[in-house]
């Protein structure tokens, strides 16, 4: 059954090309697949008619965005602070030392608003400490 609502357009050169994978035996299966997809579609088949002839599930994910309940909020901020000290000497001819340390601390927030069917991120806080010698 053709429907007149699709209206997709090959030219005789590239219908044959795609015939020409479709027959080659050497030809990927997917390939083979999506150019008999490409092939009926331009044919004027629906999606039913198409599964009928390539032999193949297809799934279509229909959506529709909800306008009603605002714009969609994403509000992301990002506070990072590094700080590292250190001292390096020696005691004597033989012995050195070498102690450092280190203080990192990261924060980050998002927020998101009006995404149906997602709950919220929460608001996350990491941070992280490190002291080290090398004696």
């Amino acid at each position: 059954m053709r429907r007149d609502d699709i209206c997709l357009y090959l030219s005789p050169a590239d219908r044959a090309k795609l015939e020409a994978i479709v027959a080659d035996r050497n030809s990927q299966r997917k390939c083979c697949w999506r150019a008999g997809i490409v092939l009926a579609t331009a044919d004027g088949l629906g999606t039913s008619a198409i599964m009928r002839r390539t032999g193949n599930q297809i799934t279509a994910y229909i959506a529709r965005r909800s306008v009603e309940s605002g714009g969609r909020q994403d509000n992301y901020s990002s506070d990072s602070i590094r700080q590292v000290a250190g001292v390096k000497g020696a005691i004597n001819d033989v012995w050195n030392y070498d102690a450092y340390g280190q203080v990192g601390i990261t924060r980050l927030g998002d927020i998101e608003g009006n995404f149906l069917g997602t709950p919220p991120n929460p608001v996350t806080v990491s941070s992280r400490a490190a002291w080290a010698t090398n004696a």
